[in-house]
């Protein structure tokens, strides 16, 4: 059985199987190693059928830059980390490839797909620089409004002193640059309609009540970086359909007879 069923890993002597991990994925329900190799595969199988290669030069320049990424700018240092992981250096090449690939497929799959979706979503795109007051009481809330408002008090001095919120209060309460998303359901709107500088709230939210102060309003441009999200969120939706329309099935989980090892007794004593 040994030959259908390698011991992967050795541990104080004790041997685990390919059998051992399977049932331990399988009855976690997880089985995302499985899929990211069938994905690793469709990906590989949909660029050949769009004509995609990746050049020697460009392939070389990628694996260069994954050397020098994991310091192995020395050849012995690079033989050295590969023999460690029983790899050679096509392998790595081979993985190297893969992501070259897949970039090249995202780029086919959302051509011409970009702008008309920022078009679409541009809301998704705005940001404020936010910073907040967070407060379990609607009183103190309510009094440190009046504080900032009819009295001049600083708002991030407030926020030093009375803010709950233990990652922003050494910073006057400053959240940074933020998405509607990033925002507690219906303050969004409130916060993104403030101008720069103006104090809203009191407003409910989970845990108390809070306290925002725009500082400045982003509004949404189509920047690289915003291209290339809105180029991985078509990307995604793209390959989910690819992955449902693919026939993937794994017949090694049902081909292999996984053999009865002893497992620990669970009686009512281990339980209760």
């Amino acid at each position: 059985m040994e030959g259908t069923d390698p011991v992967l890993i050795v541990v104080n002597d004790e041997h685990v199987h390919l059998s051992d991990l399977l049932r331990a994925l399988q009855a976690a329900d997880d089985l995302s190693l499985l899929h990211r190799c069938a994905r690793q595969r469709l990906i590989l199988q949909l660029a050949l059928r769009k004509g995609l290669s990746v050049g020697p030069e460009d392939l070389q320049a990628e694996v260069d830059a994954w050397r020098y990424q994991n310091r192995l700018e020395r050849v012995e240092d690079t033989d050295a980390w590969l023999a460690q992981r029983g790899l050679t250096l096509d392998d790595v090449a081979r993985q190297v490839e893969c992501r070259l690939l897949e970039a090249s497929l995202a780029q086919k799959a959302t051509e011409g797909r970009i702008e008309p979706y920022f078009m679409q979503h541009t809301l998704d795109f705005d940001e404020a620089e936010v910073c907040w007051i967070h407060v379990a009481d609607e009183g103190m809330a309510e009094e440190l409004r009046m504080q900032i408002t009819e009295e001049g008090v600083a708002f991030h001095n407030l926020a030093r002193r009375h803010s709950q919120d233990e990652a922003t209060r050494p910073a006057g309460g400053y959240l940074g640059r933020l998405r509607r998303r990033h925002l507690p359901k219906g303050i969004a709107p409130l916060v993104f309609a403030a101008a720069p500088g103006e104090l809203t709230g009191p407003l409910k939210i989970e845990k108390g009540y809070a306290l925002y102060l725009v500082q400045h309003i982003y509004p949404a441009t189509l920047t690289g970086d915003v291209q290339q999200e809105i180029r991985n969120r078509l990307f995604k939706t793209w390959l989910k359909r690819e992955m449902r329309r693919a026939r993937i099935a794994f017949p090694f989980l049902k081909s292999l007879k996984l053999p009865n090892r002893e497992a620990p007794t669970i009686g009512r004593n281990a339980i209760g």
